[in-house]
């Protein structure tokens, strides 16, 4: 499932980071999602494309990390699962400008502990405003463009979440449940004008998540 790969993803690359990076490391994941191409298509396709996110490649001990991961490092391939999930489906532009400021956004990085790859030619390095494990770059020769068409964010979504239909999500509203003070579960009514106010408000937001 891409939600997966795209957690083992971000913990190969970053789980020695701060939440921030491995954050911004999911940013970058989607902005290349948002411009198929080269590098692959959606989410799974970019990060299992060849040579791109070393963590993958066959022999880096990365590899070995990511596979075990769930089993012997749980707590943190937990955390970095909630990102992606997060990343796949609320993560927005607006959220990519309060990491990296105004795009277009960055589609590579490295760590500080190397020097900035010859191949990147003239790319910009886009600055953090927190002290970052990684250097962050957009504007590489051949970056493809954004795809109107190909949405792979509301696309793979599907792979994390069922799809809804309207009547569906009516009879999940009123049969909506509250939790007492003592912790007894009881029922709570809601008027006719209430479920209809909460089922359009709900409704139009998946819509145009």
């Amino acid at each position: 499932m891409s939600v997966e790969v795209l957690a083992k993803t971000i913990y190969g690359e970053a789980r020695g980071q701060a939440v921030l990076d491995r954050l911004a490391v999911g940013a970058v994941i989607r902005e290349r999602a948002l411009r198929p191409g080269w590098w692959g298509r959606g989410f799974e396709g970019v990060c299992l494309a060849p040579y791109q996110f070393s963590c993958w490649n066959e022999g880096d001990p990365n590899r070995e990390a990511i596979e075990k991961a769930e089993q012997e490092d749980r707590k943190v391939y937990f955390s970095c699962l909630t990102l992606a999930e997060y990343v796949m489906t609320h993560f927005k532009d607006q959220d990519a400008v309060e990491l990296f400021g105004p795009g277009p956004f960055p589609t590579h990085y490295h760590d500080l502990s190397i020097d900035k790859p010859k191949g990147w030619g003239e790319a910009e390095e886009v600055r953090t405003s927190w002290a970052s494990g990684f250097k962050f770059y957009r504007g590489l020769d051949g970056t493809p463009g954004r795809s109107e068409t190909n949405r792979p964010a509301q696309k793979e979504v599907l792979e994390v979440n069922r799809t809804i239909d309207k009547d569906d999500l009516e009879r999940e509203i009123r049969d909506i449940r509250w939790t007492s003070s003592d912790g007894e579960l009881g029922e709570r009514q809601f008027l006719e004008d209430d479920v209809q106010a909460i089922l359009d408000a709900v409704w139009n937001y998946l819509k145009e998540a």
